[in-house]
């Protein structure tokens, strides 16, 4: 996983970072200034900042919540988790979102070809 992102102090081009520097830097920015669901961040903001495309993301979020890092995530963007309501609110969502998905597996699975 490589992400590409703009020179500082005004250079033009872009520079590489290999995945796991992004995935921390992705981490670092966050935990420092998005803290709480009235300090999310979109995606878009995101990609911008750290030259990602919005699919590398979502993967990198995946990976760090993977990990245990409390990122959570409404239509406002995402933030780190100041409380446990914030957190399971989250998880709500994506147990949603993972019922929606496994009927869609039961549906093409039916299929009779």
């Amino acid at each position: 996983m490589l992400c590409t992102y703009p020179f500082a102090h005004g250079k033009s081009g872009y520079s590489v970072i290999p995945g796991g520097r992004m995935k921390n830097r992705l981490q670092k920015i966050l935990e420092r200034e998005h803290q709480g669901k009235d300090n999310a961040i979109v995606s878009r903001a995101l990609e911008e900042r750290l030259g990602c495309k919005g699919t590398m993301i979502r993967e990198m979020i995946n990976e760090l919540r993977s990990a245990g890092v409390t990122i959570c995530s409404d239509r406002n963007g995402y933030y780190i988790a100041k409380s446990r309501e914030e957190l399971d609110r989250t998880i709500v969502q994506l147990k949603s979102r993972v019922k929606k998905i496994q009927s869609a597996i039961d549906g093409l699975e039916a299929v009779r070809m």
